[in-house]
């Protein structure tokens, strides 16, 4: 009896401790709802958000890439999809549209497919292609988060801008505004609605009017209709403004940002009728004053339709720099409402460092360092190598080339173009594996070329093992196999010898970038055949051979344009960036196809070209698409 007590108490105990271990394991697996851990998100918003803050887009876009590594393919393509997000938001369309394309068409979920889709529309954009863009935008849906629906509105509204939708456009940007929960994007939204009604004319206004039935965007075309009789009877914008705030009491710009656009107005809005093209027609810039001067005249005649064509004063700038104020001055005092130029680079720093210029100025050149704050009365505007640079190393990242050699002469000019691709290239995600220097003007690039691709080193190794062995053996050097790209800074007629000698050198399979420095601008199939198969960047005006326009007549005119067609091209986009300036300058994501490039403007002032693609084929440049992969010749 006592026996079976002592079995059945040991048996409880065990059962109680069976149980005891189920219930601890049963906690420990089975999830609660009081105080459960939430998954965690695939994208980390919050930290690319830290990142972001930091200034640098593309440190988030390699962290994205780092995360998509070891992640399941559903959470790649989210990765995937937010990193060229940023890239578009950030000012890296090329390189978007590029990891697009490498992107599956069947993403799996809803909301990643109209991700996808409004990425692809951005990417047609970017093409130039509205028409396309707004065929593939998904349909808006409740089911969309905030940020979806305002990239989709965003995307929708540029699309029918570009398409000449205007109607649409601003109904578009009226249901974004109230989406937006910051100042900044409402703000950003306000200029491109700004800019919209602000290129159509009175009678447009009034039409558009009439078929919108909206209350703020009412207030939008009312005050637009006021600004254009404002402007055009020469009265206050101020008063205007407050005449219209009052019947519009509660409108959105009744705001900071109403009294901000005033004064941007009224800093932009000039049409002037008298210009003054101040450049240095004497000393050593004489020749290139000239034909800036030549272009800018064959862009003013063509322009004889206009009725409000200005009146113009050429006026030397001279040799000294430190004058300028002197020569400014005086064409201020003439009666001048607008000046274009100067063109000396130290020149135009002496007006940078203004705390505000008497009328707006068009400088044509760059100031030697870029100062903080800057006249708003100033635009710079020229051909900088940097831009072009630049381009370059975003198109070798395009296309995967990731490991660079960079070949330069040893000049301070060749300097700024090989630190401004190697900064940006590197920036990107590139690798500069060497920087090699040759003599300008120079002959013989062999020593400085096999020092460059390593070829010195495998010279020496043979030499070394002969010695060691004591006979003589077959021996082929090698170059460096870790470079897939070569960026070249090189005058036309160093680049003329230098593509021949790389091949020489066992380096003909190794494609060759550089910069429209390398051509002369004149067709020479004979001395341009041994730049077969090298890539580079060049204005519209030397690549599209048109057979009617300006650069025909400037050809026509002056036979030997040629030599200085870019400086003829700059003259021209100088007077075509008159009664544009003031749109450039509202709305960041404008821009005009010109002589020099397609051209907008930074929140400084600052004009960029985004300038054609082009490839050397049977010794002449023929241009590309950003999308196309170059060819290397077989035969050179």
């Amino acid at each position: 009896m006592a026996t079976d007590t002592m079995k059945n108490t040991k048996y409880s105990l065990f059962l109680c401790l069976g149980l005891l271990i189920y219930l601890a394991l049963a906690s420990c697996s089975t999830p609660t709802h009081i105080g459960a851990t939430k998954p965690t998100a695939v994208v980390d918003e919050r930290h690319i958000e830290e990142i972001m803050a930091t200034g640098r887009p593309l440190a988030a876009v390699r962290y994205l890439d780092k995360r998509s590594i070891n992640a399941q393919p559903a959470e790649q393509a989210e990765l995937k999809l937010r990193s060229i997000e940023i890239l578009f938001d950030q000012g890296y369309p090329e390189l978007a549209s590029s990891r697009l394309h490498t992107l599956e068409g069947n993403l799996g979920k809803p909301s990643l497919m109209n991700r996808h889709q409004i990425l692809q529309a951005q990417s047609f954009l970017l093409q130039s292609q509205p028409a396309a863009a707004l065929q593939i935008l998904p349909a808006i849906s409740g089911n969309m988060s905030t940020s979806t629906q305002v990239r989709l509105l965003k995307t929708r509204a540029l699309a029918q801008g570009r398409s000449n939708l205007t109607t649409k456009a601003l109904l578009s940007r009226q249901s974004l505004a109230s989406l937006l929960t910051t100042d900044s994007a409402r703000f950003s939204n306000y200029d491109q609605i700004w800019y919209l009604l602000n290129k159509q004319s009175t009678t447009e206004l009034l039409e558009t009017k009439s078929t919108i039935q909206h209350p703020d965007l009412d207030g939008w075309i009312k005050f637009a209709l006021a600004i254009k009789a404002a402007q055009k009877e020469r009265s206050s914008l101020t008063e205007e403004f407050q005449n219209w705030s009052a019947f519009h009491p509660r409108h959105p710009l009744v705001s900071s940002y109403g009294q901000q656009l005033i004064e941007k107005i009224a800093s932009t809005a000039v049409k002037p009728k008298f210009i003054t093209l101040l450049l240095p027609f004497s000393g050593g810039l004489a020749s290139s004053s000239a034909a800036i001067r030549d272009g800018f005249f064959a862009a003013y005649f063509d322009d004889s339709n206009n009725p409000e064509r200005p009146t113009l004063l050429i006026k030397d700038s001279g040799e000294d720099p430190t004058v300028i104020w002197q020569h400014y001055n005086a064409a201020v005092e003439q009666g001048s409402e607008l000046v274009v130029g100067p063109l000396r680079k130290e020149a135009v720093s002496q007006l940078a460092f203004a705390t505000q210029l008497p009328v707006p100025t068009i400088a044509l050149n760059y100031a030697q360092e870029q100062q903080a704050q800057l006249p708003d009365n100033l635009t710079q505007f020229g051909l900088l190598p940097e831009d072009e640079a630049r381009q370059m190393a975003e198109y070798a990242i395009q296309k995967q080339l990731s490991h660079a050699v960079i070949f330069a002469a040893d000049s301070s000019w060749s300097n700024r173009i090989a630190d401004a691709f190697m900064t940006h290239y590197s920036a990107l995600g590139g690798t500069n594996l060497k920087l090699g220097r040759f003599t300008p003007e120079s002959s013989d690039f062999s020593t400085a070329i096999r020092s460059t691709l390593n070829i010195t080193e495998s010279l020496n190794r043979n030499r070394l093992l002969k010695n060691a062995l004591a006979a003589k053996l077959e021996f082929i050097p090698t170059r460096r196999q870790d470079a897939d790209l070569i960026f070249l800074v090189a005058s036309p007629e160093e680049a003329r010898q230098i593509k021949p000698q790389l091949k020489f050198h066992y380096a003909g399979d190794i494609p060759v970038f550089t910069t429209s420095h390398a051509f002369t601008g004149e067709i020479d199939l004979n001395a341009d055949h041994d730049l077969n198969g090298l890539i580079y960047v060049d204005i519209p005006w030397i690549l599209n051979q048109q057979t009617s326009g300006i650069p025909q007549q400037v050809k026509s005119i002056w036979p030997q344009s040629q030599q200085y067609a870019r400086l003829y091209a700059l003259g021209a986009d100088a007077y075509r960036l008159l009664p544009s300036i003031g749109d450039l300058k509202t709305n960041t994501e404008s821009f005009i196809d010109g002589n020099t490039g397609r051209l907008s403007m930074d929140a400084s002032g600052r004009i960029h070209r985004k300038l054609q693609l082009a490839q050397f084929i049977k010794g002449k440049p023929v241009s590309l698409q950003f999308d196309v992969t170059p060819t290397i010749p077989q035969s050179e």
